[in-house]
């Protein structure tokens, strides 16, 4: 992913494959940059968090990595 793509539906397009599939797997909507963050298990499973810092996620992202 190194093009720059959409990450929800908007006056330029569809959102991109995978930000709408992690957006309607997790029933979140990015509302700007940086707006969602998603965690994606081992095992797949996803979870979105919107309207968080990265600071706040730091205690998930420890868990899922040492799972």
């Amino acid at each position: 992913m190194m093009d720059k793509v959409n990450v929800s539906k908007g006056m330029s397009g569809d959102a991109h494959p995978v930000f709408k599939y992690l957006c309607e797997s997790t029933k979140t909507n990015i509302g700007w940059n940086f707006g969602a963050y998603f965690l994606v298990s081992k095992t797949g499973e996803v979870q979105g968090f919107a309207g968080v810092t990265p600071e706040s996620l730091t205690d998930k992202v420890s868990d899922l990595c040492s799972a």
